[in-house]
């Protein structure tokens, strides 16, 4: 019991405080998933920069973007399960960018692109191997 209390207030100390209430609690979600599936996520994330994007489009955005990723990683050999993730502003442009093991578009591709297309969002993917770059970029 006192371990366990103790892993929490750890949790709670690596909590992610990016400046948006709804990606901070899509981050934490999904951080505890990479922990228990043994996936290293890197992030780093800027959430004042997405505040143009609706709190709920933003959950189901980042969501279903790293439930994909996640699900890929999950499949690699334990020193391959990694995700890097960048949220960031950039001459004048917001750009969301993860790295993650190559995936073929999956049930949740059709949701994410049609949240990016919303807000006038573009997509590449670029194949790096067996890594794949996924970005959208918003002009802002």
């Amino acid at each position: 019991p006192l371990n366990e209390t103790r892993q929490a207030i750890a949790r709670y100390d690596d909590s992610l405080s990016t400046g948006s209430e709804a990606l901070d609690v899509v981050l934490a979600e999904k951080k505890m998933a990479c922990e228990a599936r043994g996936i290293r996520l890197n992030c780093i994330a800027d959430g004042a920069c997405v505040d143009f994007i609706a709190a709920a489009d933003l959950y189901v955005l980042f969501a279903n973007l790293l439930e994909e990723a996640l699900e890929a990683a999950e499949k690699e050999a334990p020193a391959r399960r990694l995700l890097d993730l960048l949220v960031c502003r950039t001459q004048g442009f917001v750009v969301i960018k993860l790295a993650r093991p190559a995936v073929t578009q999956g049930r949740q591709g059709q949701l994410v692109r049609s949240i990016v297309d919303r807000y006038e969002g573009m997509i590449q993917e670029q194949p790096q191997g067996e890594f794949s770059v996924w970005k959208a970029v918003f002009p802002r």
